[in-house]
């Protein structure tokens, strides 16, 4: 009887995160040409019309190289992380949380509706929705290699989009999770931001060589390095390990009907 409910489920999900998604999505697509443009262009013809930098970029080449290490400081190691995290923390924690708050769960679960088949339901929509925004920065990147002539390695920048997507959709599983075991959706975006910023920051202070230097293997950000093999395992075990919590706490605690 809960199978018929569980498209509507999902469908008004998407709805509400198709704009936000959007939103994002042109975020994305605007600090590439962002970082394109500043590669090659010096600070004064940055306000020159967008067909004429286009131009520009296509006429002169650049070291492959070189051109990496700046989209990897400028994007991989900050900017495109903030960006789809701070999507999957306002997605993640409100899905279940937003639900219970609306008082909405009463409908659900009254189809009858497993509360883990809910949570599940809930849960697809954020990897579904991280799944696009991914492909959609990987779109843009693909896309200005091939056009703009850049010579990017297609591998390193495919690989590169899937941790940084990875990455991303973790913090979103934490918010989810949160979210799942409180109810409350401001606490699960606070505790998704709070994740990030906590291991952000010990990633970043974290000594490269000496005896501190393991405290930089305790951070997600560490396993972003396309050159760690298993770096997409644990991203995405550790996804795995907020989903299982979410689902032991989901099915246990008292819910706000």
């Amino acid at each position: 009887m809960g199978l018929p409910v569980l498209p509507d489920l999902l469908r008004s999900a998407v709805q509400r995160a198709r704009w936000p998604l959007l939103a994002w999505g042109l975020a994305l697509f605007f600090w590439t040409g962002h970082l394109l443009t500043s590669f090659h262009l010096p600070a004064g013809p940055l306000a020159q019309g967008m067909g004429q930098v286009v131009a520009f970029l296509g006429a002169v080449p650049t070291p492959p190289a070189a051109l990496e290490n700046w989209l990897w400081a400028g994007g991989f190691a900050l900017p495109y992380p903030l960006l789809t995290s701070s999507f999957a923390i306002w997605l993640g924690g409100g899905l279940l949380a937003g639900e219970e708050r609306r008082r909405t769960l009463t409908l659900l679960l009254a189809a009858p509706m497993p509360r883990s088949r809910l949570l599940l339901a809930q849960y697809a929509v954020l990897w579904l929705a991280m799944a696009v925004l991914g492909g959609w920065l990987a779109g843009v990147l693909l896309l200005a290699n091939l056009s703009l002539s850049l010579g990017l390695r297609t591998g390193s920048l495919l690989s590169a989009v899937g941790l940084n997507t990875l990455l991303a959709l973790l913090w979103g599983s934490a918010a989810f999770l949160t979210g799942a075991l409180t109810g409350r959706p401001n606490l699960s975006h606070w505790a998704g931001a709070g994740a990030f910023v906590l291991f952000y920051l010990l990633h970043r202070l974290s000594p490269a060589q000496g005896a501190l230097s393991f405290f930089s293997w305790l951070s997600p950000f560490h396993y972003t390095q396309p050159s760690l093999p298993p770096a997409g395992w644990v991203l995405a075990g550790l996804s795995g390990l907020c989903l299982a919590a979410a689902w032991v706490g989901f099915n246990r605690r008292d819910l706000e009907l």
